[in-house]
């Protein structure tokens, strides 16, 4: 419950800020549209009420009793015309609210534009912009008519109003209770989070009516009108509400793609699911095999029922490969048994092969081949990986390369497999940070590999954008986003200090195989020199790796001359501006604290 409470507060932590934020930008649209919203639904209520008893009127041969006193010395014809009228007239007028309300709502939205762009980016910033502003206007409405409706169920039913709060307070205990009993069902109620709430909302107003209805069955009742007005305030309450709580799910989960494109901050997908379709297609396209200009070495067959690999290529050209790239592994049995064929991306085939005869011990390996693009490509990892002596990485055994082609042989496992467990990746990551420490990556490739590390892209251009972002926030993080880039050159200085250590940005789930029991990364193709401490997994505390940083220190002079908090800097620099380059700015701005802590205690 704890934690459902910490979850909510916050959501309404960050809904408030924003709110506020917004208010300050657009004060006068802002209210006005809350005005106009609620007069909205107030006239569509009283529309859809009045036909309701123009129908009972029809029905009557007079004016029944236990109309209104006002109404009841009208006579009966005059007053059906008078109510049809009227009902008319409110829904005229409910349509009306709602055009001047989409009105407010496009001028409101240039408000929230910070840095207007040009051509499509405008386009694209303005109907985010307006979708955000309408949803956060649809959230405050619905919040205070749910208000009213309260005010009003105290005033004229108390009883029907502590019915209510208790059905609020049974669904959050229950609801609470149930996710902590079966948490499974937390991913399913996030995934139906709009269905749960329209289910939770259409419960709610059944149980306002079969209260309603036992209060006149055997209770008093303070009139006909006042419950049908009191079922319809109930019923618009509840959908209101579910649609407030809709429109928080949506805005939440899309705070930070739209928020720095309210910033001004050029991003490449959409605010709303809808308008991203044209983003996904082509994106389960099927990997491409190699490809060259003497034609395609693999013909790609992907019917059902196509026969095993070895059936489907060459045995001529394909076996010669494979004959040439055992004999420079050193490996004697050239026939082995290929058991099965991965397709990995465009341009790149995988073979696993089962190397032994009769009485020998099986070797395995996987094979993969590459066309001239990826060849060139990969190249980077075969220079790496050639003199790496670390465990997390698979072993490179032979590298081959005919007429662009290349061929790369790995020592592999009879049962190799991915791993599903994230604390899998955490320890490779460890692993290969322990191993970077104490490995210097040869001068050759320090001079021809290097790309710009983590000096140069925490410069002033990155704490902009942090600025254009954290103005959207509460105020605690302005002050430290403000604070760190009034003074980018000291974060700057502090990593130039560092020496340069190897890092792998390609040690993710999809590329970790478990090996005889030991994770390893497959691709490091992408590999850069970063500060010592870079890509230390967070996950695994940094008093974990003050520990692991202390041991190695005892066998290195270059690394007994680093204090931890030089390790430390890097590993939170680093984490946060790997979260700002993929836009998780929230998540980076949790880092700020620590970052700032740690800078203060390197200048003591």
């Amino acid at each position: 419950m704890v934690v459902l409470i910490a979850g909510c507060f916050a959501v309404l932590s960050w809904l408030s800020s924003f709110i506020g934020r917004l208010v300050r930008l657009a004060p006068l649209q802002v209210l006005v549209s809350m005005l106009v919203s609620l007069c909205s639904q107030l006239f569509q209520i009283l529309a859809f009420l009045l036909p309701l008893k123009v129908m009972i009127l029809l029905g009557s041969s007079g004016v029944p009793s236990y109309f209104p006193q006002l109404l009841v010395g009208v006579e009966r014809e005059r007053l059906i015309l008078l109510l049809a009228a009227i009902a008319v007239l409110l829904y005229l007028m409910h349509l009306l609210m709602d055009f001047i309300g989409a009105a407010l709502a496009r001028a409101g939205s240039e408000r929230l534009i910070q840095q207007p762009q040009e051509g499509e980016e405008l386009s694209r910033q303005r109907k985010i912009a307006q979708s955000f502003y309408q949803g956060v206007i649809t959230v405050a409405t619905g919040s205070v008519f749910a208000l009213g409706v309260l005010v009003f169920l105290g005033v004229f039913n108390a009883l029907l109003l502590v019915v209510v709060l208790g059905y609020f307070l049974a669904v959050f205990l229950i609801g609470a209770l149930v996710l902590r009993w079966v948490p499974a069902l937390l991913e399913k109620v996030v995934t139906q989070f709009s269905r749960v709430v329209d289910m939770l909302s259409a419960c709610g107003f059944l149980l306002v009516f079969g209260v309603l209805v036992e209060c006149f069955l055997y209770g008093d009742t303070e009139g006909l009108w006042l419950g049908i007005l009191t079922l319809l305030l109930c019923r618009q309450m509840f959908s209101r509400m579910a649609m407030a709580l809709k429109n928080i799910e949506r805005l939440y989960g899309h705070r930070e793609r739209a928020l720095r494109v309210l910033g001004g901050l050029h991003v490449q997908d959409e605010f709303d699911d809808e308008l991203s379709g044209d983003l996904l297609e082509g994106a389960d396209e099927p990997p491409g095999l190699l490809d060259g200009d003497d034609g395609a070495l693999v013909e790609r067959r992907s019917a059902p029922g196509t026969p095993p690999f070895w059936n489907m290529v060459d045995p001529a050209h394909c076996s010669a490969w494979i004959r040439e790239v055992l004999a420079t592994a050193g490996v004697s049995n050239h026939k082995p048994l290929i058991e099965q064929l991965d397709a990995g991306r465009r341009g790149e085939l995988a073979l696993h092969l089962t190397c032994g005869g009769a009485g020998q011990r099986a070797e395995y390996f996987l094979l993969k081949m590459f066309n001239r693009k990826e060849a060139k490509r990969v190249s980077r990892a075969a220079a790496l990986l050639a003199p790496y002596p670390g465990e997390a990485a698979v072993r490179l055994r032979a590298v081959i390369e005919r007429d662009g082609f290349a061929a790369h042989l790995y020592e592999w496992a009879e049962q190799a497999r991915q791993p599903e467990d994230v604390q899998v990746l955490y320890v490779c990551r460890e692993q290969a940070f322990i191993e970077s420490c104490t490995w210097s990556v040869p001068e050759l490739l320090f001079g021809g590999h290097q790309s710009g590390s983590l000096v140069s892209r925490c410069n002033p251009a990155l704490w902009a954008r942090c600025k254009a972002f954290s103005r959207w926030l509460d105020a605690d993080t302005r002050q430290l986003v403000d604070e760190l880039a009034a003074a980018p050159l000291r974060l700057q200085s502090a990593l130039g200090a560092l020496p340069l250590r190897l890092y792998n940005p390609d040690i993710i789930l999809d590329n970790i195989y478990v090996l005889a029991g030991d994770p390893r990364a497959l691709r490091w193709e992408n590999w850069t020199l970063e500060p010592i401490g870079s890509g230390w997994p967070l996950e695994l505390g940094l008093e974990r790796l003050d520990q692991r940083f202390a041991l190695l220190s005892e066998s290195s002079d270059e690394l007994r001359s680093l204090s931890l908090f030089q390790v430390r800097l890097a590993a939170l620099a680093f984490a946060f501006e790997e979260r700002c380059a993929r836009w998780a700015y929230l998540d980076a701005f949790a880092l700020l604290g620590k970052l700032r802590d740690t800078l203060d205690a390197l200048d003591r």
